[in-house]
């Protein structure tokens, strides 16, 4: 994302404002996903992310190097886990189950919101942009903070959606298995790894060219089509 950005073209101004955008775009929906996580479970009867303070829009409290980086290069990746405790849970299973969809709903709403707000005001962002005044670089700005929002908060949501330990996908999918099942007891073991693997798989499968063989990449099409088709593009 950031090298595309870099190789686009733009000048030294408009590729300052759009790495403002990036950064904006990507610090409140990993954030806001981490604080869904925490009020789903306050809710369901536990404060651990209460008492430790991570129920806060403040990144700091939230921050993680690699899964921010990650996030801005290549459009997904993690802040720290929010601490649960899940045996507070009123119900176990479904606080479990609410918790783990809690961050994907907060993400896909993000981006629901972003696209309808480009729906309604791209043709203001337009003539901004083309204006001679300082208000073109707001127009950049704006436009494209939607933009990656809708690219980013759709990344997040697909990447935690998969069924690999610690993603919520997993943590879902765990909720409804037996325990001690072998697929979770598996999961435990290695899932860090293979997610590892996947994220080395698909930046080599970019890197030779072959990125259509990328599941990230795909996604990452599907929500370009859904900016162009609310931008009429």
């Amino acid at each position: 994302m950031i090298l595309s950005l870099i190789t686009s073209g733009y000048s030294i101004d408009i590729i300052l404002i759009l790495l403002v955008a990036i950064l904006t775009s990507a610090t409140l929906s990993i954030v806001t996903h981490e604080v869904s996580h925490g009020y789903a479970a306050l809710v369901n009867g536990d404060n651990t992310a209460k008492l430790a303070g991570r129920l806060t829009f403040n990144p700091l409290a939230h921050f993680d190097w690699v899964g921010f980086v990650l996030m801005i290069l290549v459009g997904f990746g993690w802040a720290k886990p929010v601490p649960v405790n899940p045996y507070n849970f009123k119900n176990y299973k479904i606080g479990v189950i609410i918790v783990s969809l809690a961050g994907i709903t907060a993400n896909l709403l993000l981006a629901g919101i972003a696209l309808l707000l480009l729906y309604f005001l791209y043709p203001f962002f337009i003539s901004l942009m083309i204006s001679a005044s300082a208000l073109r670089l707001l127009g950049f700005f704006f436009y494209y903070l939607l933009v990656y929002f809708v690219l980013l908060n759709i990344m997040l949501a697909f990447f935690n959606i998969l069924p690999i330990a610690p993603l919520d996908g997993f943590n879902f999918l765990n909720a409804l298995l037996p325990r001690g099942n072998a697929y979770s007891t598996f999961m435990f073991k290695y899932g860090w790894a293979i997610l590892i693997a996947i994220i080395i798989v698909c930046n080599i499968l970019n890197y030779v060219g072959l990125r259509e063989y990328n599941v990230f990449y795909q996604v990452q099409q599907l929500a370009w089509r859904l900016i162009a088709l609310v931008t009429g593009g």
